[in-house]
């Protein structure tokens, strides 16, 4: 709900809050923001297969009520297939701002019984769309982000405004499946994120902490769309994924040479890998290789494992972001494995 309007309207003014997946007796009336981006006149496309578990925009009154042909329904309403996104990416058809719904199909979101196999070649599959037109991916942001944490501990409590924060705070009545708990909104537990693009290769971290908002804070920064049911309190708890980017230096290079190659499933594996199962290396007997053992293990013996230092390179400054850089923008979020992809204004 954050990623596409900002807020899960806490004072309940648009039929929320919106506090679970349960769907609402009603539907949601409070404004998203590709409304923002089609006032603006800023191209936007949600894509999805299906209404599989009320996926957004579906939720949303000014969509479901949406008539054929109109903007809202065509670009936010309409089912499309997998193979119409790739369509789009390969004759540059993609708009400015898009999302990409991650249960598409449902089987790859990676929720149980889902696969995290399914939906790592849902990504792939994104990825060699965009790999097979080099424009395209010369102007392309894509984010690949997660919208839960799966049940893995975190020892680090999500950060929550002061008490009466205006737009942090729920205030209107809870639904029933809600348990009763109010308080607080704050942030979520820490997920990953991936940004691939010609403006982050190289292997860099970004130690700035974002959220689904900064998403659509990015989009304002391109755009200059800005959505106003954004807190000022998050607006300072987080940033705007521009430090994600170094502009002064883009590696426009093919995207198709770092694609992996995937294995022959008619050939062994390669016996050198130290992961899997394999043969002996060649010129080894198995009878005279030792038997790895495990030391015993002492529980007083055990410490904390210690951070790495100068591990992965640190991101710069971030840099000036200006509209002529980057053209459209491909966003995929959902329960599982998200995708979102932003390319530059024009093109």
């Amino acid at each position: 709900m954050y990623a596409v309007s900002g807020t899960i309207d806490p004072a309940g003014l648009g039929g929320g809050p919106v506090v679970s997946n349960a769907q609402p007796n009603g539907l949601f009336t409070f404004p998203t923001y590709y409304e923002r981006l089609q006032a603006a006149g800023i191209t936007w496309r949600d894509y999805a297969t299906s209404q599989f578990g009320g996926e957004l925009p579906f939720t949303f009154a000014q969509f479901a009520n949406a008539d054929p042909g109109s903007p809202l329904y065509e670009n936010g309403v309409r089912i499309r297939s997998l193979s119409a996104l790739m369509d789009d990416v390969l004759h540059d058809r993609l708009p400015q701002f898009s999302r990409i719904e991650s249960s598409f199909p449902p089987e790859v979101d990676e929720h149980p019984p889902s696969l995290p196999a399914l939906g790592a070649g849902f990504i792939y599959s994104i990825l060699d769309a965009l790999a097979s037109n080099p424009e395209v991916w010369a102007k392309t942001v894509l984010f690949i982000t997660y919208d839960e944490n799966d049940g893995f501990f975190d020892h680090v409590p999500p950060p929550t405004a002061p008490p009466g924060t205006d737009g942090e705070w729920v205030t209107a009545p809870l639904p029933d499946d809600a348990g009763g708990i109010a308080g607080p909104i704050g942030l979520g537990f820490r997920v990953p994120m991936l940004v691939i693009s010609p403006w982050s290769r190289g292997g860099w971290v970004a130690s700035q902490a974002f959220d689904h908002t900064s998403v659509i804070r990015f989009a304002e920064r391109l755009f200059g769309v800005r959505e106003p049911q954004i807190s000022g309190w998050r607006r300072r708890a987080v940033g705007d994924l521009t430090s994600a980017l170094r502009f002064s230096s883009p590696d426009h290079s093919s995207l198709s040479r770092l694609l992996p190659k995937l294995p022959d499933p008619e050939q062994p594996p390669c016996p050198r890998r130290r992961y899997r199962p394999c043969r002996p290396c060649p010129g080894k007997n198995p009878a005279t290789v030792a038997t790895p053992t495990d030391p015993a293990r002492n529980p007083g013996d055990q410490r904390l494992a210690r951070r790495r230092t100068g591990g992965q390179p640190r991101r710069p400054p971030a840099m000036t972001l200006t509209a002529s850089l980057i053209n459209d923008i491909l966003l995929s979020l959902s329960c599982g494995v998200d995708v979102l992809w932003r390319s530059a204004l024009g093109g």
